[in-house]
């Protein structure tokens, strides 16, 4: 059974994503509609929070309210993820541009040297990974 964090330890995750964003508290408090006081016990773990109060400050901090409630971060989409959303059309339209920012690194190469082989190596691999998915769609 995944236990909800303890007031305080919600309270210091909000604080520390407000910070993080630049947010005084009174700043904070007026983008969700809550006082300065009542997000100062938030904070420090003496005030609970409504379903409506933690999807405010979600929504403002772009969090998750798992990553609040439960200290779970969000996983980002794997490029595979994300090339599983495309159709057919887009992820040809992703292939050609890929193929050209190739080309364009290559010649960056020639003019530049190695130090750019890095990237050409990454799009390179994205580029496999894209046909391999391609691939598998097609019938």
């Amino acid at each position: 059974m995944i236990e909800i964090l303890e007031k305080t330890e919600i309270g210091q995750r909000i604080r520390q994503l407000r910070t993080t964003n630049d947010y005084t508290q009174a700043e904070f408090a007026e983008l969700t509609d809550i006082s300065v006081n009542f997000l100062s016990e938030i904070e420090n773990g003496k005030k609970g929070l409504s379903q409506d109060t933690l999807a405010k400050i979600c929504k403002q901090l772009n969090v998750s309210a798992d990553y609040i409630l439960f200290g779970f971060k969000q996983k980002s989409a794997s490029l595979v993820d994300l090339a599983n959303t495309l159709t057919i059309e887009e992820l040809e339209t992703t292939i050609r541009y890929l193929r050209s920012l190739i080309e364009m690194k290559k010649r960056e190469i020639k003019k530049y040297g190695s130090r750019l082989a890095s990237v050409s190596v990454f799009i390179s691999l994205i580029l496999m990974l894209l046909l391999r998915l391609r691939l598998q769609v097609l019938p």
